[in-house]
Order: C-alpha cells, then sequence, then structure tokens
C-alpha cells in the first residue's frame, strides 16, 4: 500500500489490497480526513468476511476498483505532474505488482468520479515502487534477476 500526495490539487490517492489470502479486490480510494473506509468489513465495494457494518459513520466507497482476473497487489504511483507526456497530466500512474501492468487513472476532481483508466505499459515483471524527480517524472522500479531495476516511465516508440 503506499498513498502520495499530488501537490497541485492537494488530493491523496491511495492504492490498498488487503493482505489476506481470501481477498479479491483491489481498491484505490481518494483519502479524507476522518473519513471511514470499511476496510475491515469490506473489501473494495463487496462485504468481507462477513463481517457486519457497525459503524454509524457512511463507508466512502473506492474511487476505483478491479478483481483478481486483472491483478492481485496495487502498487500505489503518482499524480504526474511532468513535462515528457502531456496526455498522463493529471493522471494517478499506478500498477499491480503480480501482472507487471502500469495504469493511468483519470479522476475528475469536480465531479468526485474517475473519467477514465488507460493501460500504459506491461512491464513482465513486479512492479515494486514509483519514484518522482524534481520535474515531476516518474520512475518505476522492477524486481529483475540483475538488480538492473528502475526505469523513467517513457512514451510507447
Amino acid at each position: 500500500m503506499k498513498s502520495n500526495q499530488d501537490m497541485i490539487q492537494q488530493t491523496v490517492l491511495y492504492g490498498h489490497q488487503t493482505y489476506v489470502v481470501v481477498s479479491t479486490w483491489e481498491e484505490i480510494n481518494v483519502v479524507k480526513a476522518g473519513a471511514n473506509y470499511g476496510w475491515s468489513v469490506r473489501e473494495a465495494s463487496y462485504p468481507f468476511n462477513n463481517n457486519p457494518v457497525t459503524t454509524q459513520d457512511a463507508l466512502v466507497p473506492p474511487v476505483w476498483e478491479y478483481d483478481h482476473q486483472l491483478g492481485k497487489s496495487i502498487t500505489g504511483g503518482f499524480v504526474y505532474r511532468g513535462s515528457q507526456l502531456p496526455d498522463l497530466q493529471g493522471m494517478y500512474v499506478y500498477a499491480d505488482f503480480i501482472s507487471g501492468r502500469i495504469w493511468a487513472l483519470e479522476y475528475d476532481e469536480a465531479q468526485q468520479k474517475v473519467v477514465g483508466n488507460r493501460s500504459i505499459a506491461t512491464t513482465g515483471f513486479p512492479v515494486l515502487a514509483f519514484g518522482e524527480d524534481e520535474a515531476g517524472e516518474l520512475y518505476y522500479m522492477l524486481e529483475t534477476a540483475n538488480g538492473q531495476g528502475i526505469y523513467r516511465l517513457n512514451s510507447a516508440p
């Protein structure tokens, strides 16, 4: 699990995977102070482990979710603010550790909903983490046999 704050919009996006054997959903949330995401009673938008909802607080649903047919463990990333990939400007770039796929999630702050999710790369290797340089360009780290696994996110040739 990893969260990063978008320094322009001040939005915190959080990729979450429940760490239990029976988990079947991955989720991304917009984090707000004091919000209850129901992580002990549901997984993404679905009831979890037959636990009843016992809180008086409304549960905040994830803004994006996918099941384990698509991937099994979100590697949280960053909202892209660089200049080299203008088509990704303002999108939350994240990956799935198991599948090695990288996506760009477009979240509309005004509408408070996801308006797009684009597959932008398939690495073939587990994506361990993301990093960001001072110019807002993104890097991702792969688990590789030779230890040479840090790459800058670039457009397809």
